[in-house]
């Protein structure tokens, strides 16, 4: 599971919209299909995220993060959530990398992260 993310980003295909938001996708291969949910897509994404951000300690900063944000109210707030959250554990701006993850970052949550650097 580990290496999911790294899958799932190598398919130009696929964006948030069509696998974490709607909670399934499946990797097929020649003699293989594997179907995975999006929590198993969403742990795959912070263990990316731990091992390009400081491990351990970025994961509880992300956690207490998480705490002090408000409640999400729509998708797009639980995407900005989660974008602002790993910003600030990471103590930089990581807007432009979940844009290139292809996730669906608002303009209000791109210009609060821009308050760290990148």
């Amino acid at each position: 599971m580990r290496k999911q993310f790294d899958v799932d980003l190598a398919d130009s295909g696929r964006s948030f919209a069509n696998t974490m938001q709607v909670g399934k996708w499946e990797v097929v291969g020649e003699t293989y299909k594997v179907s995975f949910n999006h929590q198993d897509l969403f742990a795959s994404m912070l263990f990316r995220l731990e091992d390009l951000y400081g491990g351990e300690d970025f994961m509880r900063s992300f956690w207490r993060a998480v705490a002090l944000r408000p409640a999400a109210r729509s998708i797009q707030d639980a995407v900005d959530n989660l974008v602002l959250s790993a910003s600030s554990a990471a103590n930089r701006n990581l807007a432009p990398v979940f844009l290139d993850w292809r996730f669906p970052v608002s303009a209000a949550a791109q210009a609060e992260a821009a308050n760290w650097s990148q």
